[in-house]
């Protein structure tokens, strides 16, 4: 094989690793949270740990919403005995009142947004429903990111913890 094919998966493997490693830790700190509050936890987006056998359960958090059908089926669970409410609904229009939600885990979501406004609605109806948001995104230094068609932004958090987006 190609040496410098075989680096780069290296890399991108590794890049993978952190990734993973970092969205079990924002996940558990915003399960933790909602926790806390007595509330309960929204996940925005396809959940990334959908099954019963991993170490944080089942990844779907109490509610998961998608604007994909079959990414509520998953969530739902009801294949694994799961059991998360799972709905349809898009990020921008979240149907839960105010402050309902004690925190809302978004890992990998906000970079499909077509453009830097639909992001800005998304986070404001994030903080919206629920008393604080934990967002994870791809890295600029994933090769997978830079490559993914149906990724249209770069999504970060800034010093102060501010969310910001900018168009790829």
């Amino acid at each position: 094989m190609n040496p410098l094919l075989l680096g780069l998966m290296k890399y991108e493997g590794v890049v993978q690793g952190i990734e993973r490693t970092e969205r079990w830790k924002v996940y558990a700190e915003a399960k933790q949270y909602a926790e806390n509050t007595g509330k309960p936890f929204l996940v925005a987006g396809m959940p990334r740990f959908p099954f019963a056998h991993e170490p944080l359960g089942d990844g779907c958090g109490d509610v998961c919403i998608d604007i994909n059908p079959r990414v509520v089926k998953v969530a739902k669970g009801d294949w694994l005995g799961i059991g998360a409410v799972g709905e349809t609904a898009d990020i921008k229009h979240i149907p839960y009142p105010d402050k309902y939600f004690g925190s809302a885990f978004c890992s990998h979501t906000l970079e499909h947004l077509e453009d830097i406004e639909d992001c800005e609605v998304a986070v404001n109806e994030l903080n919206r429903v629920s008393d604080r948001i934990f967002i994870v995104s791809p890295h600029k230094w994933s090769i997978i990111a830079w490559l993914a068609p149906s990724h249209h932004l770069w999504v970060g958090e800034d010093e102060e913890g501010n969310i910001f987006a900018e168009q790829r």
